[in-house]
């Protein structure tokens, strides 16, 4: 007969349940990648149209919060993604108190005028360690 050797129950993905996809440009550990949102069966990818330094600042902080990460440290916008699909969100507005990216504020899903080239990549610091002193680094210039 079979051995069966003990198995996690499967995850359930909800909407608006993130990911990140690597090893991306920023590099390959566990903490950063291209950020990808799940909706309505399908998972896409997030625009960078998010404006002012302290929203981008709130957005990725979001994001590594919801992600089970620490302190966003860099949030960069990936002129070499290979993603293909939805891009599900766009004019994120968040105030860095959400525990999920879906409760900020956007245009709706699948409403953008983006292309992949503006699609979000994040690293976070490992829940871990300690938060940095420093500020994030902010790449996107749009």
């Amino acid at each position: 007969g079979e051995t069966h050797s003990p198995t996690k129950p499967p995850t359930i993905t909800n909407d608006g349940d993130l990911r990140l996809v690597g090893p991306y440009e920023l590099g390959d550990t566990t903490y950063e990648g291209l950020v990808e949102v799940y909706y309505n069966g399908e998972w896409g990818t997030v625009c960078d149209d998010v404006y002012g330094s302290d929203n981008i600042i709130a957005t990725g902080q979001v994001m590594c919060r919801q992600l089970g990460y620490g302190t966003v440290v860099d949030f960069d916008y990936s002129s070499e993604s290979a993603a293909t699909g939805q891009i599900w969100l766009d004019d994120l507005a968040c105030s860095g108190s959400e525990s999920r990216i879906d409760e900020c504020g956007h245009n709706g899903w699948g409403s953008h005028n983006c292309g992949h080239h503006e699609d979000i990549a994040i690293r976070c610091t490992d829940s871990l360690g300690p938060a940095p002193t420093s500020a994030p680094t902010l790449r996107p210039t749009n």
